[in-house]
């Protein structure tokens, strides 16, 4: 150990005093004690520092990701009915293979009152009506009656929902089913 007043070499770690100019090296050794403690926190405090700022940078990141994300997703939401619109529904409804004789008739009064009541529509003249009362005749299957009022079969789940009708074998002859014309006739 050196003296710090002195700059006295050769003096042992144990003595408490120097021998050449009697300082108190018990104070000075404290005083380095001190200091290395001092300097050892302000390493630890700038390396929790640069941790801090790493974690900071990677939030960053992935809200950016986040967001660019949830800014695609918002574009996809508006632009998907856009392409609906332009592009139009393109489908060609089939026709039931067999239709029961009885049933020709009502099918076609139905569908005839279908197109009057689209000409009403288109003229304005038909606010205000927002459903069909069709009563149920043996042997009808809302496929068919999906297929009759709107051209597509895939609206027979529609049907079933807005009735309520928990299986569709037991609909009974003579029963009221609403036909609801926000699906388009």
């Amino acid at each position: 150990m050196q003296c710090p007043v002195c700059k006295h070499n050769e003096i042992s770690p144990f003595a408490t005093a120097c021998p050449n100019c009697d300082a108190d090296l018990v104070q000075f050794k404290l005083l380095d004690t001190v200091e290395e403690g001092y300097i050892n926190a302000v390493k630890e405090r700038i390396a929790t520092e640069g941790d801090l700022l790493e974690l900071e940078k990677q939030q960053k990141k992935e809200l950016s990701a986040s967001r660019r994300r949830g800014n695609n997703y918002l574009l996809l939401l508006f632009l998907l009915p856009l392409i609906y619109f332009i592009c139009g529904k393109k489908h060609i409804p089939t026709k039931p293979k067999i239709i029961e004789v009885q049933q020709l008739d009502s099918l076609f009064f139905y569908k005839k009152k279908c197109i009057e009541l689209q000409e009403k529509l288109n003229k304005g003249d038909g606010h205000g009506i927002s459903s069909i009362r069709y009563i149920i005749r043996k042997g009808d299957k809302l496929e068919n009656l999906a297929l009759m009022f709107f051209g597509d079969k895939e609206i027979w789940k529609n049907i079933k929902e807005d009735n309520e009708i928990p299986d569709e074998h037991e609909m009974i002859p003579g029963d009221t089913i609403f036909i609801n014309l926000k699906y388009g006739l």
